[in-house]
């Protein structure tokens, strides 16, 4: 796969569509489409299929104070909405170490002080699924 691949969640249709036109296309006629997503594809002669994907070691960047800030500041912007709905309470919850831009390594030394709107503020690092309240 093409390193940094970035993708929404709502594209996920799309993308399976196409990674399941290239490989049709590699393994029934030895014909390489090019494409933004697999750069190098190979096969052998075996008795069954599989598939293996290598995004390699260094895939996922580190979190910053600053990204978790700006993602709080953009939800902020959004509160009075919510607070429309009648709920009194407010949690905020981040989500990391998914898929597409959501994909970050937590540190789980980060320090942090938040000023915001929401009552509770939490990060939820999906890759090793533990939850950290930074508010």
């Amino acid at each position: 796969m093409h390193r940094n691949i970035n993708f929404k969640l709502k594209e996920k249709s799309n993308l399976i569509h196409l990674i399941k036109n290239i490989v049709r296309e590699y393994i029934l006629h030895d014909i390489f489409i090019e494409n933004p997503l697999i750069n190098h594809i190979s096969k052998t002669d075996h008795s069954q299929k599989n598939i293996n994907v290598n995004f390699g070691a260094s895939w996922s960047k580190q979190i910053t104070k600053d990204l978790i800030l700006e993602a709080i500041q953009k939800k902020d912007k959004k509160i009075i909405n919510y607070r429309k709905e009648d709920i009194t309470t407010q949690w905020l919850l981040l989500v990391v170490g998914g898929i597409g831009d959501s994909l970050y390594d937590m540190d789980k030394s980060l320090e942090i002080v938040v000023e915001t709107c929401f009552d509770k503020v939490f990060i939820l690092d999906e890759s090793i699924m533990k939850l950290f309240e930074i508010k």
